[in-house]
């Protein structure tokens, strides 16, 4: 604990005073979206800051306690999943958005901002899948079919019980 809150003062101080200044005060911190709905489905979720552009659009901001790594798929599907629930849930209008690395690239000594625009096109594929996958676990599809990863250890476990009868 105290090691982890070492670290985090020094990483949080250091991102501190290049940002401060920066930050947008038309804004909204730890933002929570609650009751959208695609169909049965409810969704709901917590953004870390949410700024609102002169245009009437906003800007999403998720921060990761983490070092700087390359642009990541699960990272652009958050803020994809933060634009559904910001244009369903809400009268605002995502239009861009960004992961801020709150730690500093060891070899540069800078942080590191991803940028990222999730299109309307991409936030439709997404609550596809949602009610897919949603309706898959509530018929427990998953016992038969898998995650198809060839060493997943929980498919494989499902196999085993589904051999001695027990699924």
């Amino acid at each position: 604990y105290q090691e982890g809150l070492k670290k985090g003062k020094r990483v949080l101080s250091a991102y501190w005073d290049v940002y401060r200044k920066t930050w947008s005060k038309n804004s909204k911190a730890e933002y929570a979206i609650r009751d959208v709905h695609l169909g049965k489905i409810k969704l709901r979720g917590r953004i870390d800051r949410i700024d609102f552009l002169p245009d009437g659009g906003t800007h999403v901001v998720d921060y990761k306690f983490k070092k700087p790594g390359a642009r990541d798929e699960k990272q652009y599907r958050q803020l994809t999943f933060y634009k559904l629930l910001i244009d369903r849930g809400t009268s605002w209008r995502m239009k861009s958005g960004e992961i801020n690395f709150l730690e500093a690239d060891v070899r540069t000594g800078q942080f590191k901002t991803q940028l990222y625009a999730p299109s309307e096109a991409e936030v439709k594929s997404l609550e596809v899948e949602i009610k897919r996958v949603t309706a898959e676990i509530l018929d427990l599809k998953f016992f038969t079919q898998g995650c198809r990863e060839k060493k997943c250890r929980y498919c494989n476990l499902a196999l085993i019980r589904s051999n001695e009868g027990v699924v």
